[in-house]
């Protein structure tokens, strides 16, 4: 059976946030079986590079691509479409010095999205709560516990400064439903999806990233 796979490249010349969430909104229209997500990259010997060397192309930085795309993943994760690649597969070429010129390459950009949607969560979450606590306990599918934590336990890191708490557990639950994150307190379990995120903060605001030079 044939199936249809579609592929998106965010930060090509000219473009903004809102092409780039319209054109994953239309893509969720088509109902296709998959998708790819690749972060424009500028690659040696490309006319892409030579855009960039005489200054009229400006790539996204790497928090850009991962706010990007965390909002593009979220949409789909929502519309049951599998994003079946994030990120530029690490190759021996690709990690070849002087291959990648500029851009948002990271070798793990995959875990550094799902880990940002997890901090939002989080974050919704303790505000939500109004926990003054200096503890936080937190409930989260064995599956997708590194996403929470973070490379190299980052999103708990910032979450201990950010919000001043000494400690910080996370407790791996089959329970917890795919996609959501639930904060524990001695009287209640406070819960959040990947909808009720969509609603709440991923909210397109109109910037171009690529400004016309």
């Amino acid at each position: 059976d044939l199936e249809l796979g579609l592929q998106i490249m965010p930060g090509l010349p000219e473009d903004t946030s809102d092409l780039i969430i319209n054109t994953v909104d239309k893509i969720i229209k088509m109902r296709p079986d998959f998708v790819r997500i690749y972060p424009t990259l500028v690659i040696k010997d490309t006319p892409l590079e030579e855009l960039y060397l005489r200054g009229g192309f400006l790539p996204m930085t790497l928090d850009e691509a991962v706010n990007i795309c965390k909002k593009a993943l979220l949409r789909f994760k929502i519309a049951d479409i599998p994003v079946i690649r994030l990120g530029l597969q690490s190759t021996p070429e690709l990690e070849r010095q002087g291959t990648i010129i500029a851009g948002p390459y990271h070798p793990s950009f995959r875990h550094l999205v799902e880990s940002a949607i997890f901090f939002e969560m989080a974050e919704m979450l303790i505000e939500k709560s109004l926990l003054y606590d200096e503890r936080l306990v937190f409930r989260v599918r064995p599956e997708e516990y590194s996403y929470f934590c973070g490379q190299k336990n980052g999103n708990i890191a910032k979450l201990k400064e950010r919000y001043k708490k000494k400690d910080i557990k996370v407790i791996q639950e089959i329970s917890v439903k795919k996609g959501s994150l639930e904060l524990i307190t001695d009287s209640s379990t406070f819960c959040i999806d990947h909808e009720e995120l969509n609603r709440s903060r991923f909210t397109v605001h109109s910037s171009q990233l690529n400004p016309k030079p």
